[in-house]
């Protein structure tokens, strides 16, 4: 009887033991052997290998240890777990070569293994990987070429191989019809783009950029109607971009940017009207800047920069509303700038220095509240806004011969903090007729003396980095630009001009981290004026005073 309860007993932890499991330990936490289906870790850093004993989890369908620190290699024994059909180790420092073993998990549906540390090749066993609709290596150390046998993988939508040391991709991966996404930027690609590309018409997003394509841009691309963002910056490609591509009434991103394009930029471009981003700089384009490219009512970046192109700025320019970004510079562009800029009030950045404009801005530039840089001929202008306040800076113009920049302020409650810096290179300098009259002084270490350059058009007194006041006189108007306050004494600031023997004086009080401009009488043209500046800090006070020539 003793032994027949016995017997039960060890038939009955058998069968617990095979139908409820046992508890094994991993990443500092117990699972059953048995009913684990589901791994859910991500950012609990977790510093640790990925144990040998993850084999017992024999129902294990989905693993995500995403975003910790797992570190060591990934043990060849989980391709013992049939089950498995995601699997997401990224953003880790697992290192070493990716086991071949993986490509026995036929149940494998997503493979995230991006930002770790694997070097090696890509197995060509993942090619057995039928079932495989995601799979991401990008931002590793993997090198070589992408093995052919990755044409099997029917089912994949999205791939990833951005950032690692990869010298080739077969043209067998263009029968990969069903590809949604293909990155393959960063690497070190050294082929021309294969012809066959065309045959991936489902493909939406394609990443070539920073590697070393050279020859032509196919022009089957021109088949991949379902394209959206087409990224092959920074390589070594040439010709003409082909008109084929102009016929992608989807696309919404072309970036071609770094490399050795030429020719004159067609004017179908103007059918792409789902264009958001278009950036041709740094080629070698030639030609004028066509109209129909005005025509392209939603383009929110457009680069041109660097390149050799001619004529003037298109009038049909201020169509462009929802433009942001326009860089146009270090072309051969001729002419005026057209007055309808003002119409492109979503503006943020304006590049159009080293072209032959003509040394004019007009006046309906006052719309650009928006702008934060604007680089123009060889001057550089930064607005930087503590406070968005478009009341306070409402215009930027351009006299004969030499930039005049001056900011003319309508109605200013004092409460709105604006930094601006408006700020002619050396070359544009003149050498300065200055003259210094010490008002009164506490102490030789109570001295704080100022720097003044001055032109034809601008008179510039800035404080030592110390107390960092820049003030620019331009035209009878003070712009003021506060960079740091390292005391929180008040700055007195006042301002004497003398145009035509009239005395006018306007004396403004800068609390700390507040700026308050003042306007000044603008002066006749060809005036000479004579400005003194007198800066008070503390009980130290320092004149300077320049003559200057307005045009």
């Amino acid at each position: 009887q003793t032994h027949s309860t016995m017997l039960k007993y060890l038939v009955f932890c058998f069968l617990s033991f095979s139908v409820y499991g046992q508890f094994i330990s991993l990443f500092g936490r117990s699972f059953n052997t048995n009913t684990t289906k589901r791994i859910y870790l991500p950012y609990k850093l977790i510093s640790t290998t990925i144990p040998k004993q993850i084999e017992q989890l024999t129902n294990l369908e989905s693993i995500d240890l995403s975003i910790n620190y797992l570190f060591g290699t990934i043990p060849s024994q989980i391709a013992k777990i049939k089950t498995l059909n995601t699997i997401d180790l990224s953003s880790n420092n697992i290192s070493g070569e990716i086991p071949s073993e993986i490509g026995e998990l036929l149940s494998l549906v997503k493979l995230d293994l991006a930002n770790n540390l694997f070097y090696g090749t890509i197995p060509s066993e993942i090619g057995k990987l039928l079932k495989l609709t995601g799979l991401y290596l990008s931002q590793n150390q993997i090198s070589g070429s992408v093995p052919a046998h990755i044409s099997n993988l029917k089912k994949i939508l999205s791939l990833s191989f951005s950032g690692n040391k990869l010298t080739e991709i077969p043209s067998e991966m263009c029968l990969l019809t069903s590809l949604t996404e293909m990155e393959v930027g960063d690497n070190k690609l050294m082929q021309s783009i294969p012809t066959e590309i065309g045959l991936m018409t489902s493909l939406a997003v394609m990443y070539l950029h920073k590697n070393l394509l050279t020859g032509e841009i196919p022009s089957q691309i021109g088949l991949m109607k379902r394209l959206r963002l087409l990224y092959l910056a920074n390589n070594q490609l040439n010709q003409k971009i082909p008109t084929e591509i102009l016929g992608l009434t989807r696309i919404r991103m072309i970036h071609v940017s770094g490399n050795q394009l030429s020719g004159e930029i067609p004017s179908e471009i103007g059918f792409l009207t789902a264009l958001t981003h278009l950036d041709l700089g740094l080629n070698q384009f030639s030609g004028i800047i066509p109209t129909e490219i005005c025509y392209l009512n939603s383009l929110s970046y457009l680069y041109l920069r660097t390149n050799k192109i001619i004529g003037t700025i298109p009038s049909e320019i201020g169509m462009l509303t929802r433009l942001t970004r326009l860089h146009l510079n270090d072309n051969e562009l001729t002419g005026i700038i057209p007055s309808n800029f003002g119409d492109l009030v979503w503006l943020w950045t304006l590049h159009l220095n080293n072209n032959n404009l003509t040394n004019y801005i007009p006046s309906e530039f006052a719309k650009l509240t928006r702008l934060v840089e604007l680089n123009f001929n060889s001057t550089s202008v930064e607005l930087n806004y503590d406070t968005y306040a478009p009341s306070i800076c409402n215009l930027i113009t351009a006299c004969k011969n030499s930039m005049i920049w001056s900011a003319l302020c309508s109605q200013c409650d004092g409460t709105s903090n604006i930094s601006l810096s408006l700020s002619p290179i050396p070359s544009v300098s003149r050498s300065p007729s200055v003259s210094k009259s010490p008002i009164k002084k506490t102490s030789a270490s109570a001295s704080y003396p100022a720097k003044i350059s001055s032109s034809n058009t601008s008179l510039e007194i800035a404080l030592p980095c110390a107390f960092a006041a820049t003030i620019f006189v331009c035209v009878g108007s003070i712009i003021l630009r506060r960079k740091k306050w390292f005391t929180e004494d008040a700055i007195e600031l006042s301002i004497f001009s003398v145009p035509t023997s009239t005395a006018t004086a306007v004396t403004s009080s800068i609390p700390p981290r507040q700026l308050v401009p003042e306007i000044l009488t603008i002066p006749p043209p060809n005036t000479e004026m004579q400005i003194t500046v007198a800066i008070s800090i503390g009980e130290a006070t320092e004149i300077r005073s320049a003559s200057v020539i307005f045009s």
